[in-house]
């Protein structure tokens, strides 16, 4: 990171960040939940992007882009969460906390883009219908 903001290198770091460190939580590893304070320490821009949201991960991209691209190195920390088995480094597969799976569960990147596809398909249906120009 030190290298990139002081050679001003056209680099986008992206973060994965699903809040854990093999099976531990990040607030016993860390004290931010949120990794961009290590990019801006170096000087370079950070952004926290919500990794399940398809459309913040797209924007925020583009805005790191253009930002690369004129010399400054970014750094996005995409927050996101594993909901599958974790790890099998100790023999046994293992879990996280059943709770946090349930409400990162909701939050699924593939079913919230699912949702919103439908929903923009039956928009323009309805929209088509009423222009006259739609199947019935």
């Amino acid at each position: 990171m030190n290298i990139a903001a002081v050679w001003k290198l056209p680099l986008i770091i992206v973060c994965e960040n699903n809040r854990w460190q093999i099976m531990v939580p990040w607030h016993r590893v860390r004290v931010h939940e949120e990794t961009t304070g290590y990019a801006e320490a170096f000087g370079m821009l950070a952004r926290q992007v919500d990794g399940n949201d398809a459309f913040d991960v797209y924007h925020s991209t583009r805005w790191a882009r253009e930002r690369a691209l004129s010399g400054r190195p970014v750094y996005l920390d995409c927050a996101t969460f594993r909901t599958a088995i974790y790890s099998t480094q100790f023999g046994e597969p293992r879990r996280k906390n059943p709770p946090d799976i349930d409400v990162w569960k909701e939050r699924d990147p593939i079913a919230r883009m699912a949702e919103w596809l439908l929903s923009y398909a039956e928009v323009h249906r309805s929209t088509e219908q009423a222009a006259g120009r739609g199947r019935a």
